[in-house]
């Protein structure tokens, strides 16, 4: 079963498609979303064994500290600004001994990566929303997504 942190409606029906066990989606910016995930009558009571922060922002990454069980952990994948500064509660991470990993995808990641979507392991084309030309890339690096942006593809003129 895969758990999808999503704050974008349209990404979290993309998300539950592209992904063949997510059969769950989590708005982190509604206050009373854990619930049906972590109560007594949710999907993982107690919280999940591993929580993996994909989004990169401030409130995917307080949601996962949140529904991550008792000695569970937190892996971060997503991407923040380099300066981008997130308050923790010490204490929390202490008593519920919350294991937090960062991750870093280097170059052997890549191979293995072009290889799945040779073979249709993964199936990325519904996530590219917008085809751009090179020239238009740096402008898209700054923080300026597109209208509706899940994926862009650069290609040439």
């Amino acid at each position: 079963m895969a758990i999808c942190s999503l704050q974008k409606p349209g990404r979290q029906i993309l998300a539950i498609s592209v992904v063949p066990l997510g059969t769950h989606t989590i708005d982190p910016q509604s206050t009373n979303s854990n619930d049906p995930f972590i109560g007594n009558s949710g999907v993982a009571p107690g919280g999940f064994d591993v929580v993996l922060e994909c989004a990169g922002t401030k409130e995917s990454l307080k949601q996962s500290l949140e529904i991550v069980r008792l000695g569970g952990t937190v892996i971060l994948f997503g991407v923040m600004p380099q300066n981008e500064v997130f308050e923790i509660k010490p204490f929390d991470i202490f008593v519920r001994q919350i294991r937090l990993q960062g991750s870093f995808t280097g170059s052997a990641v890549h191979s293995r990566a072009v290889e799945m979507v040779a073979v249709q392991s993964l199936i990325l084309l519904p996530l590219i929303t917008h085809a751009v030309g090179f020239e238009e890339v740096p402008k898209l690096l700054l923080g300026n997504p597109l209208s509706g942006e899940v994926k862009t593809i650069a290609k040439p003129a």
